[in-house]
């Protein structure tokens, strides 16, 4: 069993992502969770899927989804009104780790559609233009809190990217902060998933 827990953007929720949900004693109900938050969660983890993110002002939740004609896709659920998941990107390609942008007018996510898993960035909500940010691959990417670096795994390096988001979204060219020799562990992509950046 393999468990995924990330905190609500305000600590009040947490998402948890189980890979094998018959093999956990507790069920969302013994978590304490809101009916509706219940009911929405269990119908979207029955999907494969990896961990899901928060808009930095808690009214999005985004993950990504196996479609029954698709790879991996993105979706979002506004976590007011009615609180049904939005198709963000559907391809053929295998779309995941989606991560909004600290002022919430972008999603960084990972892609592999050239055939190799790269890091994208689209306008959110409306899932406009596409930038690539990685060129020699590049996996889990995360937003610095100021929005102007992002940072994603390419192999065992932690790799950076300025970012200028005024009046037009601009990138800089991807530089390699450090890396690590693999520890025996069996990690996919030679980092977990669980890393983040303050």
């Amino acid at each position: 069993v393999r468990v995924s827990t990330l905190p609500g953007p305000y600590g009040e929720n947490i998402v948890l992502r189980v890979l094998n949900p018959k093999a956990i004693a507790a069920g969302f109900a013994e978590l304490g969770m809101q009916p509706w938050i219940e009911e929405a969660m269990a119908k979207e983890l029955a999907k494969p899927g990896n961990l899901p993110s928060f808009s930095p002002d808690g009214k999005f939740m985004l993950y990504s989804a196996f479609g029954s004609d698709t790879d991996a896709d993105l979706f979002y659920i506004p976590l007011a009104g009615d609180r049904k998941p939005v198709p963000f990107l559907q391809t053929k390609a295998r779309e995941t780790s989606p991560q909004v942008s600290p002022d919430g007018r972008f999603v960084a996510y990972q892609s592999n559609e050239s055939g190799v898993e790269e890091v994208y960035i689209k306008l959110f909500p409306s899932g406009e233009g596409k930038w690539q940010v990685s060129v020699h691959g590049g996996n889990w990417p995360r937003w610095n809190r100021k929005g102007d670096r992002l940072y994603y795994v390419e192999g065992n390096a932690i790799m950076e990217v300025e970012v200028a988001a005024h009046p037009a979204l601009s990138l800089g060219t991807p530089k390699k902060l450090f890396s690590h020799q693999p520890s025996g562990v069996a990690k996919a992509y030679g980092w977990p998933d669980s890393f983040d950046v303050t």
